[in-house]
């Protein structure tokens, strides 16, 4: 047996002693393989899974502003919205019209303890996929900041946001009403 093919054998055979020390499962080659952590210490939190992605609904027939932010911005938000009993039409709290039509968060890792579905428009909250939980935000300030951020982001362009009527006011400053397409 040459050198080479001792050496990868070498390798091979330490990696798998590595990894039945270290707990890992084994998984079929398409899925993640995991490890098991030692008890009492907590896993640090990999970077898709303490954020959430947001989408600006305001487009029909062109994509949506979309951008990424971390889920610890939206918490302090969802801590102050209240909970309530609401029952929305069918299609939700988002309205089928044209122009702005709120923001929807996507949120699969469910980061941050945060609903992994939630959609905001008008004051309110609409949370979960399959049993809805409703909040209400009187200020509209987790929907106003999110849209701002967009802009922050430069997801959205500042023409667009200064076009969208939050709470009575265009851009988050005067009147409820249309904006975007």
């Amino acid at each position: 047996m040459s050198n080479a093919i001792r050496s990868v054998l070498a390798v091979v055979f330490m990696l798998a002693i590595v990894m039945v020390q270290t707990g890992v499962n084994a998984a079929p080659i398409d899925q993640p393989v995991t490890a098991r952590m030692p008890s009492g210490v907590a896993p640090v939190a990999a970077d898709a899974k303490s954020t959430v992605k947001v989408r600006v609904l305001i487009y029909s027939g062109r994509p949506d502003p979309e951008f990424v932010i971390p889920a610890s911005q939206i918490i302090p938000f969802m801590k102050k919205a209240k909970r309530i009993a609401f029952k929305s039409a069918a299609g939700g709290i988002i309205p089928a019209a044209l122009g702005y039509k709120g923001v929807l968060v996507e949120n699969p890792a469910k980061a941050g303890g945060l609903p992994e579905l939630f959609a905001i428009y008008d004051g309110k909250i609409e949370a979960g996929v399959k049993e809805k939980i409703y909040y209400v935000d009187q200020s509209r300030s987790l929907e106003k900041f999110l849209v701002k951020e967009a802009v922050n982001r430069k997801a959205m362009e500042e023409e667009v946001y200064k076009r969208i009527k939050i709470d009575g006011t265009e851009g988050g400053k005067e009147g409820k009403g249309k904006g975007g397409e």
